[in-house]
């Protein structure tokens, strides 16, 4: 087949796809279009796009053939030359531009289609076209001057498949652009430069820059394509699919393009791409069909704002980050999973990059999410402090970005509003707020003294627990510990273990997981349990104490015995994990033991 989508459509989706179609006018009112059947092989044509800026700059198209695969599917196979294009060729970015031919009865330029799938050529300027006839709905025959498709035209790759993800700083973009190659997609990132908010907004015609968009403001996550066709208020662009699922309700927006990055195909697809960003909102992408996406000029979807707000507590520095996310979820999130894990968590990785001026080795502070919806009188959401100890090395990647945990913990969020389906869900606000440092609020545990050393079952006893800060200070903190009724009599180690720091990196493959649907069917059940399982991203950070077996000297103390998996009766009371102490300002790693007496 021709292109690299699936055809064979659950019924959920053919549905959706097919309502988009039936939508489409049997015969736009706008530019005049050229049948396939008239389409000849030789046509001296036009081609249309945006090279740079906004103008639209045309370009020469010759028709080399019409080829059909055996499923029948039709295209046009074409080649581009020019000025606008000879150095590049065309890459991801010019999908959509439209190609304009004379026709044959009475020289009246028509639309025959849109350059729209790159077939590996070395020099990016043969590839194939997508009947405009397709695009606007209508069914298509090949012609019987067509030819089957040769082995490299069968395996033909859409030209827009790159996403564009802006408003990242290069090291925040290397991380998000590693983890979705991991999960299997193409991304462009660049930070937002000034002609995001600095040029006007465009009039989209047939051959303007256009973003079908997941988010909007500070940071904007989109496929960057060309306008194909314009009917009214009707838009179609692309030539393919985007996710190709039918029904959508995404940013239509115009884009702003900077160049032409050249680079010669080794036979594996597209090199050349356009270096675009988003640019304002114009309208709704409302359709994401095999053939092209489509949208309407005018009201924009149903989105959800949120706002990162970071705090330099060295400084007294504050950063914000605005932006809307896309709100698919009434019309069944049918990608099946939603911006607000990826865009949302590079909001939080730029916000703590930001605010740091980079990603220094040892950071420290605490993160709130809050998540507002009409179901719920009170936000859900979690706090969580943070003691991030980076490796520092370069070709880590997110292993010295300090923002890692904190991204992954609001993913962690983001993913369960995913897989809530069994009831409504209008989720109206997100807020995030961080406060950070640089340095490592961190202590260890270095010894306890209990000065009674005989302890009675259900009497509360207060223990001295030294630590020392990195660099030699010490000091020392009165802890109350209960000793639980029912537990073992004898000799027992009284064990206090702190919580170790949130070692950045390790981040790749839950940074991968949120550009991904999920495969999760069952979810939370209510919006109770959606809240409490958001909740429960919350960790303890402080000091636990238990009463374990003695130890022989110099044998380690072990890792503390898990709520799920604690032995019944009696042992389980007394190795059970408590919380004794924690200091927001200041956390104590390490384990530390005193042998005590219970009677």
């Amino acid at each position: 087949m021709l292109r690299a989508v699936s055809l064979l459509l659950r019924p959920a989706r053919l549905a959706a796809l097919l309502t988009l179609i039936a939508a489409a006018p049997a015969a736009a009112a706008g530019d005049p279009i050229m049948p396939l059947s008239q389409v000849q092989r030789g046509m001296h044509c036009t081609g249309y796009s945006v090279i740079r800026g906004t103008e639209v700059t045309s370009f020469n198209v010759l028709v080399d053939d019409v080829v059909y695969d055996a499923a029948n599917s039709a295209d046009i196979l074409v080649t581009v030359s020019g000025p606008a294009v000879d150095s590049t060729g065309v890459g991801p970015g010019f999908s959509g531009s439209p190609v304009y031919c004379p026709s044959p009865s009475d020289g009246t330029m028509q639309v025959i289609g849109a350059l729209s799938f790159g077939i590996g050529d070395y020099d990016n300027k043969t590839l194939l076209a997508t009947p405009i006839e397709s695009m606007l709905g209508e069914p298509v025959a090949p012609p019987s001057s067509a030819r089957r498709a040769r082995p490299a035209e069968r395996r033909a790759k859409p030209l827009g498949t790159a996403l564009t993800l802006a408003g990242l700083s290069p090291r925040i973009g290397e991380v998000f652009q590693k983890a979705a190659r991991r999960a299997g997609r193409e991304l462009v990132t660049m930070p937002a430069g000034a002609r995001a908010t600095d040029f006007p907004v465009q009039t989209l015609i047939p051959g303007s820059a256009m973003s079908a968009s997941y988010s909007s403001g500070d940071i904007s996550f989109g496929g960057i394509g060309t306008v194909t066709y314009v009917d009214g208020s009707s838009v179609w662009a692309f030539g393919h699919p985007l996710d190709s699922v039918g029904r959508r309700a995404l940013f239509l927006q115009d884009a702003y393009v900077y160049g032409i990055i050249a680079s010669p195909s080794l036979g594996s697809g597209q090199g050349t791409y356009k270096l675009a960003i988003p640019g304002h909102d114009v309208g709704t992408l409302s359709g994401d069909g095999v053939f092209s996406v489509g949208g309407t000029l005018g009201a924009l979807p149903p989105r959800i704002p949120m706002t990162v707000t970071a705090h330099d507590l060295d400084t007294g520095a504050t950063q914000t980050i605005s932006l809307q996310l896309a709100d698919e979820r009434d019309i069944g999130n049918p990608t099946g999973v939603s911006p607000m894990g990826s865009v949302g968590a590079a909001a939080v990785a730029q916000a703590t990059y930001a605010i740091l001026h980079g990603s220094p080795l040892h950071t420290s502070g605490d993160m709130c999410v809050g998540i507002t919806v009409t179901e719920r009188a009170k936000p859900m959401g979690f706090c969580n402090t943070y003691v991030a100890a980076g490796t520092g090395l370069a070709s880590d990647g997110s292993g010295s970005l300090s923002g890692t945990s904190p991204v992954i913990d609001f993913g962690a969020a983001a993913t369960l509003l995913d897989t809530y389906r069994l009831g409504p869900l209008h989720v109206t606000n997100v807020s995030v707020t961080l406060n950070l440092r640089r340095g490592l609020a961190q202590a260890f545990m270095t010894k306890v003294r209990a000065p009674q050393t005989r302890m009675t079952r259900g009497k509360t006893y207060t223990v001295s627990l030294s630590y020392a800060r990195p660099g030699g200070a010490r000091a020392s903190v009165p802890i109350k510990i209960h000793v639980p009724l029912g537990m073992p009599l004898g000799k027992r180690d009284l064990v206090l273990t702190g919580t170790a720091s949130d070692l950045a990196g390790g981040g790749f493959s839950a940074l991968a997981s949120f550009l991904a649907p999920t495969d999760d069917e069952s979810g939370p059940k209510t919006i109770a349990s959606l809240s409490k399982q958001i909740g429960a991203i919350h960790r303890y950070s402080g000091v636990t104490a238990s009463f374990r077996p003695r130890t022989k000297k110099g044998e380690a103390l072990g890792t503390p015995t898990t709520n799920d998996s604690l032995p019944e009766g009696a042992e389980g009371k007394a190795v059970r994990e408590r919380q004794v102490y924690r200091n927001p300002k200041l956390r104590l790693s390490g384990a530390v033991a005193v042998r005590v007496l219970i009677r």
